[in-house]
C-alpha cells in the first residue's frame, strides 16, 4: 500500500516537471507523415508562380487539440493563435514574451499579460504612448532598418528618430537566457526579420513560438511599404517557409487577414530534434 502510494506520488510529481517528453511510437510516425507531406508541398509550389494560391501550399504540419491553444479571431489585430495557455499560466514570469510591433494596439501584450507571461513590446513608430502598466515597452523596433515609406502607422513619426535592435541584442540587453514567444506585425519587415534572425539565426535566440502576420505581393499599400511586398509571391513565400521548416518550425494554424486577401496571419511552435 505504501509502496503504491509512493509510485503515484513519483509519477505525479514526473508528470509536472518541465522536461522533454518522448511521444509513443505511432504518434511519432503520424508526425513525421504529416510533416512531410506539408514539407513536399511547399517544395512543389515552390516552383510554379500561381497568383490564385498565395498562401494555399502552407499546410498545417503540427496539430493540437482546441483545448489546449487560444484561437484568433482572423482580424490580424491583438487576438492571436497560440498553444499552452493554460501551461503559460502555470509558468508565469518564466514565460518570456516579446511582441515587434504593436501601433498602439496593445490587445496581445495585455492578454499575454493577464496569463501572467513577462512581456516586452518594442515599437520604434509609437511616440505618445499610453501608461501601459502591465507590460514593459521599449521604442524600439526589431529587425533591420528598412524603408518606412507608405507605412501607414509611422506619418506621424520623426522617421529619422527610429531605433533598430536585432532579436539576439535584444534579448542579450535585456538578459532573458530565452525567447519563448515572439509575436510580429511590422508591416512588411517580417520579410527580412525572419530570413536573417530567425533561418539565418543562432538556436539560442530562437523563440519557441512565432505569432506572425505576414504580407505578400498585393497586401494594402496604405499600411505596408510596397517595395517590402514586391515580388513575394507564392513561390518566394514557400520558399520562406521551407528555410522555417528546416530550423524546426510547425505551422499551427494559419488563416486570412479578414481585411487583406493579401496578408495571413502564421502561428508556428518549434520542435525540439
Amino acid at each position: 500500500s505504501s509502496n503504491s502510494n509512493s509510485n503515484v506520488g513519483s509519477v505525479r510529481s514526473s508528470s509536472s516537471g518541465d522536461q522533454r517528453r518522448r511521444v509513443p511510437l505511432i504518434v511519432s510516425k503520424m508526425m513525421t507523415l504529416i510533416e512531410d507531406k506539408a514539407y513536399k508541398k511547399l517544395v512543389e509550389g515552390s516552383l510554379t508562380n500561381d497568383t490564385r494560391k498565395l498562401f494555399s501550399d502552407v499546410l498545417i504540419s503540427y496539430e493540437h487539440g482546441k483545448s489546449h491553444v487560444k484561437p484568433s479571431d482572423g482580424s490580424g489585430q491583438g487576438i492571436k493563435y497560440f498553444a499552452g495557455p493554460d501551461a503559460i499560466r502555470a509558468m508565469g514570469k518564466d514565460y518570456v514574451v516579446y511582441g515587434a510591433g504593436n501601433a498602439y494596439d496593445v490587445g496581445f501584450e495585455k492578454d499575454m499579460a493577464k496569463l501572467g507571461a513577462n512581456v516586452y513590446s518594442f515599437d520604434c513608430t509609437v511616440t505618445n504612448r499610453p501608461d501601459w502598466t502591465t507590460f514593459t515597452f521599449y521604442p524600439w523596433c526589431v529587425g533591420t532598418k528598412g524603408d518606412f515609406e507608405g507605412n501607414g502607422y509611422s506619418k506621424k513619426a520623426n522617421k529619422t528618430d527610429y531605433e533598430f535592435k536585432s532579436l539576439a541584442e535584444i534579448r542579450r540587453q535585456l538578459g532573458h537566457k530565452r525567447i519563448d514567444m515572439l509575436k510580429m506585425d511590422i508591416e512588411g519587415f517580417e520579410w527580412e526579420l525572419l530570413q536573417t534572425e530567425i533561418i539565418n539565426g543562432k538556436d539560442e535566440d530562437l523563440p519557441e513560438q512565432i505569432l506572425v502576420e505576414i504580407h505578400a505581393e498585393g497586401a494594402n499599400p496604405a499600411y505596408v511599404p510596397k517595395s517590402l511586398t514586391t515580388g513575394k509571391d507564392n513561390r518566394v513565400l514557400n520558399k520562406l517557409f521551407m528555410g522555417l521548416f528546416r530550423r524546426g518550425y510547425r505551422v499551427q494554424n494559419w488563416e486570412l487577414n479578414s481585411g487583406d486577401h493579401a496578408c495571413a496571419e502564421f502561428s508556428l511552435i518549434r520542435v525540439p530534434n
